[in-house]
């Protein structure tokens, strides 16, 4: 079938060809796959710049669509095409046979990089359905980005470039542009610091966990890793799910007198879910805003602590049932 492409087509398959690294983002049935080819054809036969081509695609449409498009149009009828599917055996013969395109499922580039023996000499990658790598954590977009540095042209093809959100885009583009434009390494909000302001005066802070392979932002408390490595594994400790006490130095405090001690929230978003004030003798909850959570600390505070009584806190976040509740506990 002879191709005559709309402008639109036209226009993506040169911005292709001129930009090393390129997204392609159209809807379903608008020609991303045809437009694609396009470009490859004449980036091997037109101007030389490449000789060898992946295509990394879902199974389906790595076995069926892309063949039917280099079969169906007129001007690509010098392309040859392998595809790589099916069983290891199957998949190294086809990675062997001579060809212009390699055809292969996403779930396989692990083994194409690491397992299949066959060099990675591929000078152009095409990513199709981009989003399928929008998780930077996955063991394809690792394997990828392991030989990206190799590649000379990658092209990211998808209709639905964030469909969870902007944050989606990040390991995108990493993989197209590898960090020219959004960074090359995970951004952090740790939910961890805050200070007290403690009677007397003076300050203490609490939460910052120690960090290796990270820097950190003081404009915005945020950090970045430095490293190809987990956010988990750059820790000094183990965040714990259970209680943390935090001990201030002892202070002579007189009963009958009034104290203020002020909680600073330090890091973005950083809320308090429970607090507990202690002397000698105890402890009373001064925080909880859900009135169930409230109700049952505050009878362990009565039954378990032998506490009199109890101090609530409030920072607009209260269960409106707490004043239903709370005559029945006093």
């Amino acid at each position: 079938m002879r191709y005559s492409p709309h402008e639109y087509q036209r226009y993506a398959a040169e911005y292709i060809k001129a930009h090393p690294a390129a997204a392609v983002f159209l809807a379903c049935g608008l020609g991303k796959t045809s437009i694609t080819l396009t470009a490859v054809n004449d980036l091997m036969f037109d101007s030389f710049e490449i000789h060898r081509a992946l295509v990394v695609a879902p199974i389906r449409v790595a076995s069926f669509s892309w063949p039917a498009e280099i079969e169906k149009w007129d001007h690509l009828e010098g392309l040859k095409y392998s595809v790589a599917v099916g069983t290891a055996a199957e998949r190294r013969a086809a990675l062997k046979k001579p060809a212009d395109i390699y055809l292969i499922n996403r779930e396989n580039v692990q083994w194409l990089v690491s397992d299949s023996g066959i060099p990675f000499d591929f000078d152009m990658v095409v990513i199709d359905e981009l989003s399928s790598f929008k998780n930077y954590q996955t063991k394809r977009f690792r394997a990828l980005m392991k030989v990206r540095p190799k590649v000379k042209r990658i092209v990211g093809l998808t209709g639905t470039p964030s469909s969870n959100g902007l944050m989606d885009l990040w390991a995108e583009f990493r993989l197209l542009d590898m960090g020219e434009r959004l960074g090359d390494a995970w951004t952090y909000e740790p939910y961890e610091r805050f200070d007290v302001r403690m009677p007397d005066g003076s300050f203490k802070s609490f939460g910052r966990i120690s960090r290796s392979s990270a820097a950190w932002d003081e404009e915005f408390h945020v950090f970045t890793l430095t490293a190809d490595v987990e956010e988990s594994s750059t820790r000094s400790e183990d965040i714990s799910m259970d209680y943390d006490f935090f001990h201030s130095d002892l202070m002579k405090i007189s009963c009958g007198n009034n104290y203020t001690a002020e909680v600073i929230p330090r890091d973005i978003n950083i809320w308090i879910s429970r607090l507990f004030l202690g002397d000698a003798d105890g402890f009373s909850i001064l925080y909880y805003q859900d009135v169930d959570s409230l109700v049952y600390w505050a009878n362990q505070a009565a039954y378990r602590w032998k506490l009199r009584g109890m101090c609530m806190w409030s920072l607009g976040q209260e269960d409106m049932r707490i004043w239903e509740w709370l005559p029945k506990q006093i």
